[in-house]
């Protein structure tokens, strides 16, 4: 069982790396339609929050990978809402959380925008994951 989460996990991480650096492609693919000094310096600005949220974006992917583990413990795995907690449901909570605190002062831009759908993305990959591992704990049950 170890060796099957710990599989999980280290996919997970690796999308996790991978939609990173996808995340920073994105960011460094922005155009500036600056014609004054002002422009620049705003479009500089929204660069570095970027960065940071692009930061806090895989930090919190690794977090949320290591949930996983949680289906080590036999009454975690067998129980299909608490599975689903350990998979998609921390991560789901977390984004609502970010959605609706980053909101307000940010008046929804194209930063938060852009955290948001990657974030989802994570969610519909983390998901099949989770569709993935159910299936094979049921191989393992019916054993």
């Amino acid at each position: 069982m170890k060796k099957l989460i710990f599989k999980y996990w280290i996919t997970n991480v690796l999308i996790s790396i991978i939609l990173f650096i996808l995340y920073r492609v994105v960011i460094s693919e922005m155009q500036s339609d600056s014609e004054g000094f002002l422009d620049t310096l705003l479009f500089i600005l929204e660069i570095l929050i970027s960065l940071g949220f692009s930061l806090v974006f895989l930090c919190g992917l690794l977090v949320f990978s290591l949930t996983f583990f949680l289906n080590l413990i036999k009454k975690i795995r067998d129980n299909r809402f608490l599975s689903l907690l350990t998979f998609i449901g921390i991560p789901v909570i977390c984004l609502i959380y970010a959605m609706i605190y980053l909101s307000f002062p940010l008046q929804v831009n194209t930063i938060l925008i852009m955290f948001v759908s990657f974030s989802i993305i994570y969610l519909i990959i983390t998901t099949v994951q989770f569709l993935m591992f159910r299936k094979t704990i049921k191989k393992y049950i019916n054993e």
